[in-house]
């Protein structure tokens, strides 16, 4: 983990919960000028205990508080009933920024020989737009005997997000919950993939169909070469999960690439 810039560096993060700092209770409420004149197109975020102004932002700004979120990704492994969730919890600037990683190694399966799949989910949220509100689910490469992972992997599911529209936690937990309670069989077909050649025939047929689905810009992301099948799948989704502007259009893109992978021959 660099504290310096809130990034939690994936290669360090061991078998071990970790919490640093507290989330405040925040609501949203107006600015006021010097001279007690509510600012228009403005809005602060305050924390409830003591009133204290954590920043201020634009009047489209929607607040995701990262208790919320936290609450929708425990309540889905807990339904899973995972016995091992090693998680790092990590509030920064008074708690305006959250960053959060969750670990499954028991759920971890082998992808070929010793390249080692553990299931994990990372968050991140802030109150000062200083980063996007995310939620990634997937899956990364074990690098060493101590359980620390590396930061190369398969992006399943997830979004970043623009903190403006609401954003689906439930969509979310489902996604969590199909993930993780289905990883074996997901693992099965990442192998069969990793075995299928890429071929400009089916570079084609997923621009064909994303093009039908009314999205012809998209289109051109289809890697025209990668390694296998699963690479080509991996940059796809990686695409959704870190470059989309909502978590709605994320998650219709990941719907569709999902699909079209499925409907390969």
């Amino acid at each position: 983990m660099r504290a310096q810039n809130q990034i939690i560096d994936l290669n360090s993060h061991i078998n071990q919960t970790r919490l640093m700092g507290t989330a405040p209770e925040v609501n949203l409420g107006p600015v006021f000028d010097p001279m007690g004149r509510a600012i228009p197109f403005a809005k602060g975020v305050f924390r409830t205990d003591n009133h204290e102004a954590i920043s201020v932002v634009g009047h489209e700004y929607t607040l995701v508080p990262h208790n919320r979120i936290l609450e929708a990704v425990d309540s889905a492994v807990e339904e899973l009933g995972v016995k091992t969730v090693p998680r790092g919890i990590y509030f920064f600037r008074r708690g305006a920024v959250m960053n959060a990683l969750y670990k499954f190694p028991d759920l971890e399966k082998s992808l070929k020989h010793e390249d080692r799949l553990c299931p994990l989910i990372r968050i991140g949220n802030s109150y000062d737009r200083t980063s996007r509100v995310s939620i990634e689910v997937g899956a990364f490469r074990f690098v060493c005997t101590n359980m620390a992972i590396g930061g190369e992997g398969v992006f399943a599911s997830g979004f970043q997000s623009m903190h403006s529209g609401e954003i689906d936690l439930r969509r979310v937990k489902d996604d969590i919950g199909r993930f993780l309670g289905g990883f074996e069989r997901i693992m099965e077909t990442f192998r069969k993939w990793r075995e299928m050649s890429w071929t400009p025939e089916n570079v084609e047929t997923l621009r064909e169909i994303i093009r039908n689905a009314h999205a012809p810009k998209r289109a051109e992301i289809v890697p025209v070469k990668a390694a296998h099948r699963f690479e080509a799948y991996n940059r796809l989704t990686e695409y959704a999960t870190h470059q989309m502007r909502t978590a709605q259009s994320a998650f219709r893109f990941l719907d569709l690439v999902n699909s079209a992978f499925q409907s390969l021959n």
